[in-house]
């Protein structure tokens, strides 16, 4: 089973309306663990009204990526990043698509570009098990290295004259 497989089965996440193309990704927004909390403060009194948990597990820069285009991919690649990894994101990302209604609410999808991924927090992890670690190569480039394979970098070009 991949992480993406194992990560959709935990989340009981739906199916996406469809495949994203070039260096589009589609995110699952996650709730962070403060949004699930019926109280502001772990050992505090105030209860937070429905409303304030509503706005704070909407506005979660947390997600799931469950798919992505062949350019993204070449990019979260080439960043230690790849399908099904928990990732950090914009706070406010504006593009979504809702694409069920349950009793819960709508089911909604984020679609960005790869880049406005800011964080990892399996690569995080996979850091700090020493299982990838950060090399110089010898062109002056840092690279990922992945059980004794570098991973090569795919940065977008840059469109800027100089």
């Amino acid at each position: 089973m991949t992480l993406l497989e194992k990560r959709l089965k935990e989340y009981n996440i739906p199916a996406w309306p469809y495949q994203p193309v070039f260096d589009r990704i589609v995110v699952y927004r996650i709730p962070e663990d403060k949004a699930k909390s019926d109280k502001f403060s772990e050992d505090g009194i105030l209860v937070k009204p429905e409303v304030v948990k509503d706005r704070e597990e909407k506005s979660s820069p947390r997600g799931l990526v469950v798919a992505a285009g062949l350019t993204a991919m070449d990019q979260l690649k080439g960043h230690g990043i790849g399908l099904g990894d928990l990732v950090w994101l914009t706070k406010w990302t504006f593009y979504s698509h809702e694409t069920a209604r349950t009793t819960m609410g709508g089911v909604e999808f984020l679609f960005m570009r790869a880049g406005d991924v800011v964080g990892s927090e399996d690569l995080l992890k996979s850091m700090q098990a020493k299982k990838v670690t950060v090399v110089l190569d010898k062109d002056g480039q840092h690279k990922y290295r992945v059980d004794d394979d570098v991973i090569p970098r795919f940065d977008p070009p840059n469109f800027i004259d100089t």
